[in-house]
């Protein structure tokens, strides 16, 4: 792993990139060191592909998908609890942009 700079700040990479795409996001701890955010692995399981679901921060905050990406591109949208006002089917799920 090699430290890289982002636009959204430092963070580690894999060092046999592009054959290895594999990337950490950098956190401080309270002594001010730099330490990899690792991924919060889920008891569930991916419906497409049965890989474990990991929670990862992205853009736009904690999400919840695959951890086998980019083999699977799962993403597994939350839920508000709120049904449809029009059908009344299906549900009302968080986004955002």
């Amino acid at each position: 792993m090699v430290l890289r700079r982002g636009r959204f700040g430092p963070f580690l990479a894999c060092s046999g990139y592009p054959d290895c795409k594999t990337t950490r996001k950098i956190t401080m701890n309270s002594d001010g060191q730099a330490e990899a955010k690792p991924e919060k692995l889920l008891d569930e399981k991916c419906p497409r592909c049965g890989s474990q679901l990991a929670v990862k921060q992205g853009r736009y905050g904690e999400f919840t998908s695959c951890s086998s990406y980019p083999t699977c591109r799962y993403v597994k949208m939350k839920e508000t609890g709120v049904h449809c006002p029009e059908c009344a089917k299906g549900q009302i799920v968080e986004r955002r942009t």
